[in-house]
């Protein structure tokens, strides 16, 4: 699809979903047709595939050396041949995009009372 037109964009998907993305679909087909403000449209449709030989699985191994105490590897041990892309996420805005990747945690924060 081109990226002109004037928006406000409308958004019609074959679902009946009106939003301007889908995320976390399954394998299929999925279409949408896109309206701008004048009217004209255009519309495309993108096939996801899931092969069965695909399962994801990481080992993680702690690390002294140079990196200090909270300091983790995370390494892919996915089986499968048709891997062609990772992305880690710490959900702390730090992101990967490497079979291997070393994190380190935030210090824990500890609450003394008595």
């Amino acid at each position: 699809m081109s990226a002109t037109g004037t928006p406000p964009f409308s958004y019609s998907w074959a679902n009946g979903e009106t939003v301007n993305f889908l995320d976390s679909l399954g394998p299929g087909t999925y279409c949408v047709t896109i309206t701008d403000s004048y009217g004209c449209l255009d519309s495309a449709c993108q096939t996801i595939v899931i092969t069965s030989d695909c399962q994801a699985a990481y080992t993680v191994d702690f690390i002294v050396v140079n990196c200090g105490p909270y300091c983790w590897l995370f390494e892919d041990a996915s089986l499968g041949d048709s891997i062609v892309s990772w992305h880690w996420n710490f959900d702390d805005s730090f992101f990967a995009y490497e079979p291997q990747v070393v994190y380190t945690f935030p210090a824990p924060a500890y609450i003394i009372s008595a």
